[in-house]
This record gives structure tokens, C-alpha cells and sequence, in this order.
């Protein structure tokens, strides 16, 4: 992963981040220092104000020209930063770390220009945690899903169906360099299809075409008929297999637990009922959609989770460098964490129950939530954005402000539905709303 690694740090210098976002990061990078400098001369904070609204101040004359010097010198820097990006040990994630301790140090420093420095540092932020999410699925998908240079009849594919499919089954998919799908059908039988590449140097007698239950590095355990706890799992020979997509119809069942493992591969699940779903990949997108489930984990990283139309009483979510987005769901403990990409949860209703926890933590990415409210709902609310702007709006609370914020209904623990919500970034705004 070494270079891959360097080629996302390479974005600057092949134009994946546009010429004024590289120079807000490096100024930002560069901000507590010229902050101490410009403390000294009659308390003028120059860089914040050329470079928060993208042009100068017109009752600055004076220090026009000494602005656009100190710009010229620090656009020619750019190409020599990017040099010594290159060469840095610290890794991408690191980076964006610094950006959000620097944003984290200096805000309290700077007052409403802080403010809007975190604002655009957090879609900073999040523009790049993008980038990389889109690079890395590109490249996956380049290089992984779609191999190429393998030698001949190294590549494998079959798709096989198993009968007799009961409620309450346990299914595990391990999946290496490759997507795994899951959907659910009308019909009756297991149908999976399954694509997989041999590696040069594996035996003779597995670089040979599946032949009935023969699969060549395939590993696959049936205990379908088990009265007490049906078991099906698909996974592979590591010393054989280099890479396996798969791609699972199951049919219309309530199921027990679902676990789902890839690398290098997105995963989508669609139209599923079941008591725990868990699926973790690497460098992947993982998709969940119109699913009842009573527990759900996603795990990836450097990609996406999209969530929508989800019936969840627990559910967890964790990446980095990517978007978590949720839409028409009902949930209700949630625990959403990223990093270098926003946080979205639109049209959220709340699963009644006496107590539920929700917490959205980011850092450089902005928070938002629309809920739908309803009667009886109380509320503990805390919101922490170092550098950014906070908003409230429900239907007994409306709020407009920087940094911290705190909220306990009168009623919280005694009331129909208590909501308890924390919502955390270190550059980027927090918006929490009634759904119309």
C-alpha cells in the first residue's frame, strides 16, 4: 500500500486539489506562525483576511502591496512544500491530523475569522477525504476487481445454488481484492456467483476449472440442515487465491447473522432481514439498503457508507477519509465516526424507546441532521466544533452560534423519548433540524 499511499500525497502535484485549496492548506499549516508574526504589527491577522474571502480588503490600501508580495511568496512555495510532502514519513491520515490541531490551537486565537477559517478548512477536509475515497475505489476497481496481466486460465468464475435455505441461517462471506453483494429474491435457492484468480506460482492441480463441488482455492462450509444453528460460509485459500468477488441471491428470509469481509472491494447489501449484519472492508464503499436489521456494523476505509431506508435499533458505523450518509432511516442508538468527510443523516426518525444515544464524531467535515421529532421527545444536546458554526432548529430550541453548545429539556429522563445527541468536528459547521 506504500504507493498508493504516495500517490494520494501526490494529489497536490497532479491536480487532484486545486491550486487554491493547496494554498489554503499550506497557509493553514503555516497560520499559528504568521499569527505570532502579525500579533506584533498593530494586531492585524493579514493571512485570514486575504484569504478567507478569496481577495483583499478594500480599506487596506496601504497593505495592498505588501499582500500581494507575501501571496507571491507563498504561492512559490507550493511546489517546494509538495517536494517535501513527498519525502515525509508521516502518511496522509497524519497530515490531516496536524490541519485539525493547528485549526483546534488558533481557533479560540482568531474569533469569527477562526470561525470561517474552520469552515473552510472542514470542506478542505472533506473535498480531499473525498478525492481519496474516489481514488482509492477507482484504483481498486482498476486493479483488483478487474485484474489484468494475469496469465492465462488463471482467472475463475461459476456460479452455484444450494436448496433448502432456512429462517434463521448464519452466513459468513470472506472475499480478498474483490466486491462482495448480497440480495435477496423471490425464490428458493442460494444462487452465488463467485470470480477468483489463482496465483502464478499456486500448484498445477488448482489452476484447473471448477468441476462440480471442486473449487479451486475456494473453501466452503454447508451445514444448511443443522437443526440447531444453520451455518453456511464461503471463504479461500490464502496461499492460493489472489483475489475473490462474490455475489450472493438469497431468498426472502428472516436470518440470524450476516458477516461480511473484503479487502480492496466494495460491499452492497440490499433487501435483507436479519437480527446482526456486520460488514468491514478496506479501501471500499459499503452500501446498505432497505434492510431491517436489529444490530449493524460497517467498518471500511479511505470510502463512502451510504445507509438508506434502514429499520436499526443499534447501530455503528466507522471510516476515514470518506462521506457517512444516512437517508430515511429509523434508528435508534447511533454511533457514527469518520474522518476528513462530513457526516449526513437526513430524515432520521427515532425507534420510541425510553433512551437513545446518538453520537457523530468528524473531524474536518461538517454535521448535519434533520429529524423528524415527535410529541413527548426530550432532549440532551451537546455540540463541539472548535473552529465552525453550530445551528439548532427544532421545535423548542433555536440556536445560532460558534464552538460549544449545551441543551437539557426540563423533562430528559423522564419523558416518553429522551434523545441524547453529541455531535463533535474540529473544522466545520454542525446543523441539527426539524424535518418538514
Amino acid at each position: 500500500m506504500d504507493e498508493e499511499k504516495m500517490a494520494i500525497l501526490k494529489m497536490l502535484e497532479e491536480g487532484k486539489i486545486t491550486s487554491e485549496e493547496a494554498l489554503l492548506l499550506l497557509e493553514a499549516l503555516e497560520g499559528e506562525q504568521k499569527q505570532n508574526r502579525s500579533s506584533s504589527n498593530a494586531g492585524k491577522i493579514k493571512f485570514e483576511k486575504a484569504d478567507i474571502n478569496g481577495d483583499e480588503e478594500d480599506d487596506e490600501d496601504e497593505g495592498d502591496d505588501e499582500d500581494d508580495a507575501e501571496n507571491t511568496t507563498i504561492k512559490d512555495k507550493v511546489n517546494d512544500e509538495i517536494k517535501k510532502w513527498k519525502n515525509m514519513d508521516n502518511d496522509f491520515e497524519e497530515k490531516m491530523e496536524q490541519l485539525s490541531r493547528l485549526g483546534e490551537e488558533i481557533g479560540e486565537k482568531m474569533g469569527k475569522l477562526g470561525e470561517e477559517l474552520g469552515e473552510r478548512i472542514g470542506n478542505l477536509g472533506e473535498s480531499i477525504g473525498e478525492k481519496a475515497a474516489i481514488f482509492a475505489e477507482r484504483f481498486v476497481e482498476k486493479f483488483f476487481n478487474n485484474p489484468i496481466g494475469k496469465p492465462s486460465g488463471h482467472e475463475l468464475s461459476v456460479t452455484k445454488t444450494w436448496n433448502n435455505i432456512p429462517d434463521g441461517l448464519n452466513l459468513e462471506v470472506d472475499g480478498i481484492n474483490g466486491k462482495i453483494e448480497l440480495y435477496t429474491y423471490d425464490g428458493t435457492e442460494m444462487k452465488v456467483e463467485l470470480k477468483w484468480g489463482i496465483k502464478s506460482n499456486a500448484k498445477a492441480d488448482v489452476r484447473v476449472e471448477p468441476n462440480g463441488d471442486s473449487l479451486p482455492g475456494i473453501k466452503v462450509e454447508n451445514r444448511l440442515d443443522s437443526l440447531e444453528e444453520p451455518y453456511f460460509s464461503i471463504g479461500y485459500d490464502a496461499t492460493v487465491v489472489k483475489y475473490l468477488s462474490v455475489v450472493i441471491w438469497l431468498p426472502d428470509k428472516d436470518y440470524n447473522r450476516i458477516n461480511l469481509n473484503t479487502s480492496n472491494g466494495k460491499i452492497c447489501v440490499t433487501k435483507l432481514t436479519c437480527k446482526n449484519l456486520d460488514a468491514k472492508s478496506s479501501n471500499g464503499k459499503i452500501e446498505v439498503l432497505n434492510t431491517a436489521s436489529d444490530e449493524v456494523r460497517c467498518i471500511t476505509s479511505n470510502a463512502k457508507v451510504l445507509l438508506e431506508s434502514l429499520h436499526v435499533p443499534d447501530i455503528f458505523v466507522k471510516t476515514s477519509n470518506g462521506k457517512i450518509e444516512c437517508i430515511n432511516s429509523e434508528l435508534g442508538d447511533i454511533n457514527f465516526t469518520t474522518s476528513n468527510g462530513g457526516i449526513a443523516v437526513d430524515n432520521l426518525r427515532v425507534i420510541e424507546n425510553q433512551s437513545r444515544k446518538m453520537e457523530l464524531i468528524t473531524s474536518n467535515g461538517s454535521i448535519n441532521v434533520s429529524l423528524n421529532e415527535v410529541d413527548g421527545m426530550a432532549y440532551d444536546i451537546t455540540l463541539t466544533t472548535s473552529n465552525g458554526h453550530g445551528t439548532i432548529h427544532l421545535k423548542d430550541i433555536n440556536y445560532s452560534g460558534k464552538n460549544n453548545f449545551r441543551y437539557k429539556s426540563e423533562n430528559y429522563g423522564v419523558a416518553p423519548v429522551n434523545v441524547s445527541l453529541k455531535a463533535l468536528t474540529s473544522n466545520g459547521s454542525i446543523n441539527v433540524y426539524k424535518e418538514d
